[in-house]
């Protein structure tokens, strides 16, 4: 059990998302002018007061006006499942209180020394504690190091509040001339800008700064980073490429969200507060959401669902495209899963080009099957490979045990096809077959190992479409899907790219064809690429396919599914979207 304080729990926080996330206590560290001001602690498991883990206090942002210490829950709680005692501060702020910025020091001062007094009694190590922050609050933890003064009224100054290390979220700290609330601050920056205060007992710094930030400016940062090192100090310094203020908020990015905490974590562990390794992104970043309409996956962008049913659950994989996308330059994969489609889970980026060390770019359309207990991942990259991971479950990690391409059309383009993209594979009376192919639909038997080829590569026929353009018919242009339904496979892909182009289909009596062209299967959707995958779950067909209506952005895409119904002939009813 984690250890018990003689204050109750009476605030729940639940977030945008599902996911509830809970302090295990709140405890009064000042009261002033009759306002009582908390600090939320997370401990780690099992903690009790004969420990002595290493701490850290967060300082929320919102300008000195507004913000509280649910900001940095998150945060918080990923901490104490690595050994901290994380804890998220109240101050003072101008809305609530009618205080200026001198006050939040003062508190955030308060806040500090509150810990170290307490240190022994919650099982905290005085050697080890931290101040962190984001925007304003950053300038707070940073204040708490270097500025003298702004001390509280009768507090006892021969306790420290200055902290043994600095994690600072976009921090403002240069409020000079130079820097950001010059205007609001005047000459007084001379004491009140932490730039401007440095000295040499500063502690080991970590800056966290998206390149587009406009108060804390990439320039700004670097020259605090300078003027520490001149000192002799520590300043490490992350840009976070395209990304403005706020960037580390959930709401503003889910992926640098979670990024920022394993830097901070490796920081953590470079001073000696943790050991190990970081938790995984994977690992951290699992989020649970209902499916209410569609798209139905809003907190990322997510295109090309590989849709499975394992074990009476479903999954779905597809590829992820940055929140900042100008072209299709993914760089991992994620799986959902449902067992009733409606309550889903985002079990985070499975697999990664971090992962592999033959490809560098462009990870698109993936599938996964099951065999023997194993997990497959397929997966495309470079436009001329295709690749193969293997675990144990189905939500991975998924390893790149084969070490090399399983398809590369390097040398071969004649016999694997230009541009060997979007694979996806069907077991059938134990055979396994692989379907992938830009503008050229291809089809190869895999061994019982699934990674290594049984045979050759060969061209999947699909009869009817003679003649038909792209766009148009059934013109072949990617995103090959089968599925067997009765005694009948039916092959599902994308008739092109553009504002007429859709997903439709063709059915045979045999896995490798020929096909025959049916029709389409739904209207056109308001991206101009289509890609899906049809799949029984539960006496219901399903049809998966990715639109771009959250973002209005060729490159910035998001999944959907509707249900999916034939007639008594076995042809798709045309879905009407």
């Amino acid at each position: 059990m984690k250890m018990s304080l003689i204050i109750s729990l009476l605030f729940v926080f639940s977030s945008a998302i599902t996911a509830v996330i809970k302090p295990d206590t709140i405890i009064v560290y000042k009261t002033v002018d009759d306002v009582d001001l908390s600090l939320h602690v997370f401990f780690p498991d099992g903690h009790t007061s004969h420990d002595s883990k290493p701490a850290i206090v967060f300082f929320h942002g919102g300008g000195f006006k507004s913000g509280s210490p649910e900001h940095f829950y998150g945060q918080c709680q990923y901490l104490a499942s690595r050994g901290m005692v994380a804890i998220s501060a109240q101050y003072r702020t101008e809305k609530a209180n009618g205080t200026s910025p001198i006050e939040c020091i003062k508190d955030g001062k308060s806040a500090i020394r509150w810990v170290y007094s307490h240190a022994t009694v919650f099982g905290i190590d005085k050697g080890q504690i931290v101040a962190g922050g984001g925007s304003a609050g950053g300038h707070i933890a940073a204040s708490t190091a270097v500025l003298s003064g702004f001390n509280e009224a009768d507090e006892d100054t021969s306790v420290s509040c200055v902290p043994k290390a600095l994690v600072l979220f976009n921090p403002v700290l240069n409020n000079g001339p130079d820097g950001y609330g010059y205007e609001r601050v005047g000459d007084f920056y001379k004491q009140f800008s932490p730039h401007h205060n440095l000295h040499i007992n500063t502690p080991p710094t970590l800056i966290m700064v998206g390149t587009e930030d406009k108060l804390f400016t990439p320039p700004m940062a670097k020259a605090y980073k300078k003027k520490m090192e001149n000192m002799g100090l520590r300043c490490d310094l992350i840009f976070y490429q395209g990304y403005g203020h706020a960037f580390f908020n959930k709401g503003q990015s889910e992926e640098m969200y979670y990024q920022t905490m394993i830097d901070v974590d490796r920081f953590l562990i470079s001073l000696g507060y943790l050991a190990g390794e970081p938790s995984t992104l994977q690992s951290f970043r699992e989020v649970h959401f209902k499916k209410k309409d569609n798209p139905f996956v809003k907190h990322i962008y997510s295109a090309d669902p590989s849709a499975h049913v394992f074990n009476d659950k479903m999954y779905v994989y597809t590829s992820h495209d940055e929140d900042t996308a100008s072209y299709f330059n993914m760089i991992d994969w994620h799986v959902f899963s449902t067992e009733n489609m409606v309550d889903w889970t985002d079990h985070g980026a499975v697999f990664s080009l971090d992962d592999i060390n033959w490809a560098d770019k462009w990870a698109w359309a993936p599938d996964c099957v099951e065999r023997d207990g194993k997990y497959y991942f397929y997966y495309p990259v470079e436009r001329a490979k295709i690749g193969v991971a293997v675990s144990d479950s189905p939500i991975g990690p998924f390893k790149d045990v084969l070490g090399k391409p399983l398809i590369d059309n390097t040398g071969q383009v004649e016999h694997i096809g230009k541009e060997p993209i979007d694979p996806s594979v069907l077991i059938e009376k134990g055979q396994a077959y692989m379907y992938f192919g830009c503008r050229e639909p291809k089809v190869v038997k895999l061994k019982k190992n699934m990674m290594a080829l049984k045979g050759d590569v060969q061209e999947l026929k699909i009869k009817g479409i003679e003649g038909d353009n792209e766009h148009f018919g059934g013109f072949y242009g990617e995103a090959p899907w089968v599925f067997k339904r009765k005694d009948t496979y039916y092959l599902l892909y994308s008739n092109g790219w553009g504002k007429t182009s859709t997903l439709v289909y063709a059915t045979s009596k045999k896995p490798m064809g020929p096909f025959n062209f049916q029709g389409e299967v739904m209207d056109v959707v308001s991206s101009w690429t289509s890609h899906g995958s049809i799949v029984q779950f539960k006496d219901k067909w399903y049809v998966f396919y990715h639109n771009m209506d959250l973002s209005n952005n060729n490159y910035r895409r998001s999944i959907c599914f509707d249900e999916l119904t034939f007639d008594e002939n076995g042809r798709i009813n045309k879905l009407k979207l």
